[in-house]
């Protein structure tokens, strides 16, 4: 195993999430981009992805559902950065996760044609 590997992955981490975050700074429909902003002088910032397969976004509370059907979900919404506007590489999950694991186009991973 390359010694670097480690690295390399988490500075893709990193490299998607600072892309997430100038996104959603000028994101004027929705984003969350002047709690972005705060948080970027912050040493003590933690980031938690939430990935859940096959649930609608038009069926949480917290993306304007009018029963309150994910209490834990919108308690995460509110008090942290919740994107409104984001785009799946792929429908089927295992193709999806690749590319956002690794910051890498499905063509590029050789999962399907470019």
């Amino acid at each position: 195993m390359d010694p670097i590997a480690p690295a390399r992955r988490i500075t893709t981490v990193l490299g998607l999430l600072l892309s997430a975050a100038c996104l959603a700074s000028c994101d004027g429909a929705g984003g969350d981009g002047g709690r972005l902003a705060a948080l970027a002088g912050r040493e003590d910032s933690n980031v938690v992805f939430v990935l859940i397969d096959t649930l609608r976004a038009d069926r949480i509370s917290s993306y304007g559902y009018e029963r309150e059907t994910t209490p834990h979900l919108d308690r995460l919404a509110r008090f942290g950065v919740r994107f409104a506007d984001v785009q799946s590489q792929s429908s089927w999950t295992k193709a999806s996760m690749a590319s956002l694991w690794t910051a890498t186009y499905l063509c590029v991973l050789n999962i399907r044609p470019c």
